[in-house]
């Protein structure tokens, strides 16, 4: 991956955007695409909604979604004592929440906090491996009292996100940081349709990053709703089982083998998840397997993403998701491989570039 692309995704990694407050994010992400398409609209819930036109009516719509939306904080109320109360937007283990720094972002400006946690040296011993409840948890942004914090700019409604930006670990291609889920989507998409734009390709591609994915799925579900399409491919992460607390037949990908194609995630206890379009699988496969370029089959229960809405809207919309392996994820230190990432890429924009007049959704 070019020392650009990096960069790009440094930045989009930094930006706060958790469900619902995506403002931060939407010009970013929308400059980047403006380039490399026909028209684009931003609908009333915040989706980006591009069109690059191609040169056949007779090859399927495809719409690539990416979601723009991390998991974080919102502030409930603020103590007297200038503390913060807080409860998650989105799912976020209270393991993982303690002691770790955040930036808090008002209107005007963003100030850094830390999620407090009772000092070491006056915890019963008892307590020392003890998680807090996340209602009894708080943020302390060095304010001295309620009237101080207000004066910030601070007020409920406030968000805050974790302070973790895009490192390199080792010397290979492994990069961690907050917010992957689904920064690195967006890269890709980005990119996919810088490429695209160099090349003739029939099929009519609309890119479109959508919001409040870890709400439910809310915006990709409207935003297809709006378009109508033929058929659509989802940027995403995916759970790695590579890691030594993992069984692998937990999570049976891993980070640095090529990007997955999902087959099927459920979650059997709510009926959502996806049922990938077996023409749609294929048609990532095959270009795989022509250009050489690794991938992993996915098949994930458990977890769900922005292709459960799509392919259930309207009349039904043939759909997959072409995942990027990652560790740790909802956690501020999500890892993935920028390989992984350049090879989906790859994938998306060969397979994009070729899909013709002749594509079949049948299943007999």
């Amino acid at each position: 991956m070019s020392e650009d692309l990096e960069k790009l995704l440094a930045k989009l990694v930094e930006i706060p955007a958790p469900f619902g407050y995506e403002d931060r994010l939407i010009g970013i992400v929308r400059d980047e695409l403006k380039p490399y398409v026909d028209e684009m609209q931003i609908d009333t819930m915040g989706n980006i909604i591009g069109t690059k036109k191609g040169t056949s009516e007779k090859a399927p719509r495809v719409m690539i979604t990416a979601h723009m939306d991390e998991c974080g904080f919102i502030v409930k109320c603020i103590e007297p004592s200038g503390y913060l109360r807080f409860f998650n937007l989105g799912y976020l283990g209270e393991n993982i929440m303690h002691a770790q720094r955040v930036i808090v972002s008002t209107e005007q400006d963003s100030y850094y906090g830390v999620i407090g946690i009772k000092s070491f040296h006056i915890t019963p011993a008892d307590q020392w491996r003890a998680v807090q409840p996340q209602g009894q948890m708080y943020i302390d942004v060095g304010a001295k009292s309620k009237e101080e914090a207000e004066a910030m700019g601070i007020k409920p409604g406030s968000i805050a996100t974790f302070d973790r930006g895009l490192k390199r670990l080792g010397k290979g291609n492994i990069v961690s940081g907050k917010a992957l889920d689904d920064r690195i989507g967006l890269l890709i998409m980005i990119e996919t349709m810088k490429r695209l734009a160099k090349v003739k390709h029939k099929a009519t591609i609309h890119p479109v990053a959508t919001v409040q994915e870890e709400a439910g799925l809310r915006g990709a579900k409207v935003a297809t709703y709006t378009l109508n399409p033929d058929m659509a491919v989802v940027l995403e992460i995916t759970v790695s089982g590579d890691t030594p607390e993992t069984e692998f037949r937990e999570a049976p990908v891993a980070v640095d083998k090529g990007p997955a194609i999902k087959v099927m995630d459920l979650i059997p206890s709510i009926g959502q998840g996806t049922i990938a379009h077996p023409r749609v699988v294929d048609w990532l496969v095959k270009t795989a397997e022509t250009n050489k370029i690794p991938f992993q089959l996915e098949v994930m229960p458990g977890v769900s993403t922005d292709a459960a809405a799509i392919h259930q809207t309207r009349g039904g919309v043939p759909t997959t998701v072409l995942s990027i392996p990652a560790r740790y994820t909802h956690s501020p230190v999500e890892t993935l491989s920028l390989d992984d990432t350049e090879n989906a890429i790859q994938l998306l924009t060969a397979a994009l570039q070729n899909l013709g007049d002749d594509f079949s959704f049948s299943r007999i």
